[in-house]
């Protein structure tokens, strides 16, 4: 029997995520069991799900919307936060009383989707600004979302794995509709330059992603170290 065989659709899809996303971030099962884990634009928290059957300590999924109406899960190490974005003020509140109050995390997971969901959802499918868009608001976003969770990480080789990023390619092609990313790509460097001024000691490299669908996917890795 395969390793799916005794595992209805919801489970299946479930691991299905789980293997793809490990695969984009470049983590391996062994690297994940007993670590603590911020997802960040977790969805409906499946990785997590995963990752606790495979063995990790915890895992923290915050997410901006709240699909199917899911409730927030605050007991035990799979915590998830819904209706919860990367920059909420209110996210240590939130983590106040759970498993995860004053944790520092062996990897913080983001899906940098704070800033991409508006590039995708505000241009046409030519790549035209639908609407005027505060790039300079969306930058100061993401170097305050960026420095606060490079605090989070525990200072003995901790990670942060940012997906993706594409810092060769200005304009994209997602299924049929071109998509502009050099503004989005200014963005994150600024950020990643504010983030190394303000983390000097911090390691940092781009990692390139298995080619999907003929487009570069590429991942941001901040790792610390003992002598931050």
């Amino acid at each position: 029997m395969g390793q799916y065989d005794r595992l209805d659709t919801k489970e299946i899809r479930k691991r299905e995520i789980f293997e793809r996303y490990l695969t984009h971030l470049g983590l391996s099962e062994q690297e994940i069991r007993g670590a603590t884990i911020m997802d960040i634009g977790a969805s409906t928290g499946a990785f997590a799900d995963v990752a606790m059957d495979r063995g990790a300590k915890m895992v923290v999924s915050i997410e901006a919307t709240r699909p199917g109406n899911r409730s927030d899960q605050t007991k035990g190490g799979n915590i998830k936060l819904f209706d919860t974005s990367a920059e909420d003020e209110n996210l240590e509140e939130k983590l106040a009383g759970t498993d995860a109050e004053d944790k520092d995390f062996d990897y913080i997971l983001a899906h940098a989707s704070f800033l991409y969901t508006d590039f995708v959802e505000n241009q046409d499918v030519s790549g035209k600004w639908t609407k005027e868009i505060d790039f300079l608001g969306l930058q100061q976003k993401a170097i305050q979302v960026l420095c606060y969770h490079l605090g989070k990480l525990k200072k003995d080789g901790g990670k942060m794995i940012i997906f993706p990023y594409f810092p060769s390619q200005a304009i994209l092609n997602f299924k049929g509709n071109i998509k502009d990313v050099s503004e989005y790509n200014h963005l994150i460097y600024v950020a990643i330059q504010q983030a190394l001024t303000d983390y000097p000691k911090l390691k940092f490299h781009i990692e390139e992603v298995k080619n999907e669908g003929g487009v570069k996917y590429y991942r941001i890795i901040f790792e610390s170290n003992l002598d931050r």
